[in-house]
């Protein structure tokens, strides 16, 4: 709290640190069930069973080695006070899948506060739809149509390590020229790598955004179930080669080896060029190191305000500031 709120003054944080360190021993003696000063694999594996959490040994033995900072195979007193600063994780999946995914910040927060004030459920809100999270069954459903549920978990002091990410990346586009490529959400995008996992040619059915989908990768298109007629190209890429495509197109622009984007607060992966004279306008701005430019597009007015050395910031309209943008500046790295 004294953190988040910005009050950490000296004796504050000394404070707080005193009581992080009297936590940790205490959570520590806790573990430590045979006394010896140490805590060794299988009192680990108790604790988390304690806890509602049944490890395998391939879970068990990725948090131990994250503790076992020396990897002398015992945890030290010193190593677990790290842990007793770690905040608490929300994570959810669908039913039958082996991946979990972390819920962004924001929702993390509204299901922490909601879980320590024993409330029975939370809503969250993910673009235009609703979901509801139930703490007592531990589970999240699309208020529109419950029958789509994910499982959710609760990571508290000790979290279970992020699962072993591959670097593939899901995109679909529209097939009309000019069309970009478009990242699938994270939990499709973990459903279609663990299928190529299985199998590099697979084919698969998808509910998204209230509809049915059926993937093929041997074609290389995703088809509405119900109307192939509306299909989409798919591909599979990585985090490396969509950094040498940006660095190419940035190259490319007329007006310089930098950009200058916007996209909505939901849609995080999808990033927006502004028109060009927008463009130069802002790059104008942002060398002269104002702090904010004023634009139009499409005969309406916006003010963009840099907040970050990068050129983060944040695009409003003056005439309903709580619709707002972000706005981030790319510039080329590396030789295409």
């Amino acid at each position: 709290q004294i953190y988040r709120d910005g009050m950490a003054s000296s004796a504050n944080v000394a404070a707080l640190e005193k009581a992080i360190r009297q936590f940790g021993k205490a959570a520590f003696a806790s573990l430590d069930t045979n006394g010896d000063g140490f805590i060794d694999r299988e009192e680990l594996k108790e604790f988390y069973k304690a806890k509602g959490q049944e490890l395998s040994e391939d879970e068990l033995s990725k948090v131990f080695s994250a503790l076992d900072v020396n990897s002398d195979e015992k945890i030290e007193i010193k190593e677990f006070n790290q842990a007793a600063m770690w905040k608490p994780t929300w994570q959810h999946k669908t039913e039958g899948s082996t991946f979990w995914e972390n819920y962004g910040d924001e929702a993390m927060h509204v299901l922490e506060e909601g879980w320590q004030n024993n409330k029975a459920y939370e809503i969250l809100k993910f673009g235009s739809t609703n979901f509801k999270v139930e703490f007592t069954t531990m589970t999240q459903f699309n208020q529109a149509d419950p029958s789509r549920k994910r499982n959710v978990r609760r990571l508290g002091m000790l979290p279970l390590p992020e699962e072993e990410a591959t670097d593939g990346v899901w995109q679909s586009r529209a097939e009309y020229e000019g069309a970009g490529w478009e990242e699938y959400p994270g939990p499709i995008q973990s459903l279609l790598e663990a299928e190529w996992v299985k199998n590099k040619m697979f084919s698969m059915k998808l509910h998204m955004f209230g509809n049915d989908y059926q993937i093929d990768l041997k074609e290389g298109k995703q088809y509405r179930a119900n109307d192939k007629a509306i299909s989409r190209a798919i591909r599979r890429t990585t985090k490396a080669a969509l950094k040498t495509e940006e660095n190419r197109a940035l190259a490319a622009r007329p007006w310089g080896a930098f950009a200058w984007q916007s996209r909505t607060e939901y849609n995080k992966s999808r990033w927006e060029d502004y028109p060009r004279d927008c463009q130069l306008a802002l790059e104008e701005a942002f060398k002269a190191s104002n702090c904010q430019c004023k634009i139009e597009i499409m005969e309406s007015p916006y003010v963009v305000s840099f907040g970050g050395p990068n050129g983060e910031g944040t695009q409003v309209n003056p005439a309903d500031p709580t619709k707002k943008r972000f706005v981030r500046r790319l510039q080329c790295n590396a030789s295409p």
